[in-house]
């Protein structure tokens, strides 16, 4: 049963492209053959990683102008 992303939140959809990009580098790096689901797992939960870490800057910053102010 495929799962329409219209019925997905924001937050679910970033996961599921998180996974298949992670996916599809290590297919590329390793090889189908290779890839294992801790593999996809642990580039997938970094990938989401980069992104919190990124938005959470980008707050820390809008905090800091907003108290400059």
């Amino acid at each position: 049963m495929a799962m329409n992303n219209e019925n997905l939140s924001p937050q679910a959809l970033r996961t599921k492209q998180d996974f298949k990009k992670a996916f599809t580098e290590l297919i590329n790096e390793k090889g189908y053959s290779h890839v294992t689901v801790t593999d996809i797992v642990q580039r997938a939960a970094k990938l989401s990683n980069d992104i919190f870490i990124t938005i959470e800057r980008i707050e820390e910053k809008q905090w800091s102008i907003y108290l400059q102010a």
